[in-house]
């Protein structure tokens, strides 16, 4: 199983803490959606780590090029320098150089390792599971919150024969 284009709504979730009253009630939420935001961090990480390696590969190139026009070391801490090294980098961005190439990048070395598109896709899986975990952990607790706050209210005092 693949999964894609995954939503998780963390405005939806602080829109709901604001409005609770109770500060138990607001300890779970913020805990509910930490927990959301170190999912999502798990999904970001593999395109954060590419995206990283690529700007420092192409910072390596733009002062390379610069240094190859100026005849100059790619150390070269001069005004001149830096000026060109920031013109090849504002060039690039006008292409769309950045994160969509790290996101094409990661794809393409997915084609090329399986094991690469079968790890990101487990990690995946594994923090839909997270998610549910997280989900029924804070339902639990909302529900025991509930029922101690005001048992009256959930509990019924029939009696059945």
């Amino acid at each position: 199983m693949k999964l894609l284009n995954i939503a998780i709504d963390i405005e939806s979730i602080e829109e709901c803490e604001k409005r609770l009253r109770d500060k138990s009630l607001q300890e779970l939420c913020e805990n509910f959606k930490l927990g959301y935001e170190n999912i999502l961090s798990t999904f970001a990480f593999p395109i954060a780590v590419a995206s990283h390696s690529m700007q420092r590969m192409y910072e390596f190139e733009y002062r390379l090029k610069a240094a190859t026009e100026l005849k100059t070391r790619i150390t070269d801490d001069s005004k001149e320098f830096k000026d060109l090294v920031n013109k090849h980098r504002l060039k690039d961005r006008k292409k769309g150089r950045g994160i969509n190439e790290a996101s094409k990048m990661l794809k393409n070395m997915g084609k090329e390792l399986s094991f690469l598109d079968e790890t990101i896709n487990q990690i995946t899986l594994n923090s839909l599971v997270n998610s549910w975990t997280i989900f029924e952990s804070i339902m639990k607790d909302t529900w025991i919150h509930l029922l101690n706050s005001d048992p009256k209210r959930f509990l019924s005092q029939k009696k059945h024969s």
